[in-house]
């Protein structure tokens, strides 16, 4: 019987060919402002507190980006802590948006061989989760304290609560996100959109929660790689139909096939950008696609209307994104505009395309300059692409090119 394990393909198999600072991974706000970027690299392999958000003020967006080094770390070091809850046959429920530590949490659960059930934190339905997680069977929850949609707080560790009233969980592991650090004084002003939100603490249910990042200081950073069967349920995605939830068992076997498809539209060294949809799989299987072949993916917390479409034109252009990872429904929609270019000489594109997922290949030049921190200071052709997306720029609002 064939052996697999994915974290070992996206991981371990590259430690010998990119160098241990180089970055990994980024994650990217969905605000930005056009002059100055407050850029926060974490190299910190103990910590796992990222300074990350949506939030833009006066010429500053939180983002960040993890060494490949500190990728390995914090990834063995999250297999050693589930490995610890000695789960078994259950799967460990991920009730998060688009942020770093759904990576890290899903690549520590290949590693060890453990079932992943991931729920997308932007499906706020109570009586959809308490469902999900009722039917699952699961004991252990990790989430996150809440995220900024735009101008909206999603409080993500209330809904969760709301949900699992009368469901025997019995640990929450809690992503501090979006509430402060205690300890830490209050600024004068409390801005809404701006991380740490003053306004906003979760309540912590004694014996059951607590704050993820307490467990990785004494975890162990050598974790080694499963053998896993093809057979192997990796992951549990919830469907839901006009009389109940089901739960699709989805192979390690299935699992590589989709990922393999994505994995060719993508190059070593490119940047893949993944914005975050409705469909959590998509975004699991084009980030794990983009580590096992040398990509770097930049994981987009917001969708691509927050917070207005002319923000994913910046990040394509600011970061040179080689391939825009949709889900099927917009990339549909978006095609027809994505291969008829208004300038040819701007964007050259491909798609290439399966029954769930979608790759659209850009191949951006013409004349465009970029300053050490990653500020364009030249792009004439940004419109373009927002343009070409199917998208304009809002009136009013000149967008970070001018």
């Amino acid at each position: 019987m064939a052996t697999k394990n994915l974290s070992y393909e996206c991981i371990d198999a590259w430690k010998s060919k990119i160098e241990k600072e180089a970055t990994r991974i980024y994650w990217i706000g969905n605000y930005y402002d056009s002059e100055v970027y407050d850029d926060t690299e974490l190299n910190h392999p103990t910590s796992f507190a990222f300074r990350i958000g949506n939030y833009y003020d006066s010429e500053v967006y939180d983002d960040a980006e993890l060494s490949a080094e500190t990728v390995d770390i914090l990834v063995k070091k999250c297999a050693d802590v589930f490995g610890r809850f000695q789960l078994k046959d259950k799967p460990i429920v991920l009730y998060l948006p688009n942020v770093l530590q759904l990576p890290i949490a899903v690549l520590a659960a290949l590693r060890i061989g453990l079932t992943v059930l991931p729920i997308n934190a932007t499906n706020e339905n109570i009586e959809c989760l308490r469902d999900i997680v009722k039917s699952s069977g699961a004991d252990t929850v990790v989430t996150i304290d809440g995220f900024w949609m735009g101008t909206r707080l999603v409080r993500t560790k209330e809904l969760l609560d709301a949900a699992i009233t009368d469901i025997a969980i019995q640990r929450v592991l809690v992503i501090r996100h979006v509430s402060p650090d205690e300890g830490i004084p209050p600024p004068q002003v409390n801005l809404i959109s701006r991380r740490p939100y003053y306004m906003y603490k979760v309540a912590m249910k004694q014996k059951r929660d607590w704050w993820w990042s307490g467990f990785f200081p004494k975890a162990s950073n050598s974790c080694e790689p499963k053998a896993i069967s093809n057979e192997s349920i990796t992951l549990l995605l919830p469907t839901i139909n006009a009389s109940a939830v089901l739960l699709l068992p989805i192979s390690l076997e299935r699992l590589q096939t989709e990922i393999t498809h994505i994995q060719l539209a993508l190059h070593s060294g490119e940047h893949s950008l993944i914005i975050s949809t409705r469909n959590i799989f998509h975004q699991i299987i084009c980030t794990l696609a983009a580590l096992r072949v040398g990509a770097i993916p930049l994981i987009y917390e917001s969708d691509i209307k927050h917070p207005d479409p002319s923000r994913t034109s910046q990040i394509i252009y600011t970061y040179k994104v080689s391939s825009l990872n949709l889900s099927s429904h917009l990339v549909l929609e978006k095609t027809k505009a994505l291969a008829e270019p208004h300038d040819s000489s701007a964007t050259s594109v491909s798609e290439t395309r399966s029954p769930k997922l979608n790759t659209v290949q850009l191949g951006i030049s013409g004349s465009k300059t970029f300053d050490g921190r990653r500020r364009s200071t030249s792009v004439d052709g940004i419109q373009t692409v927002c343009n070409l997306l199917g998208f304009e720029n809002p009136q009013g609002n000149p967008g970070p090119w001018k």
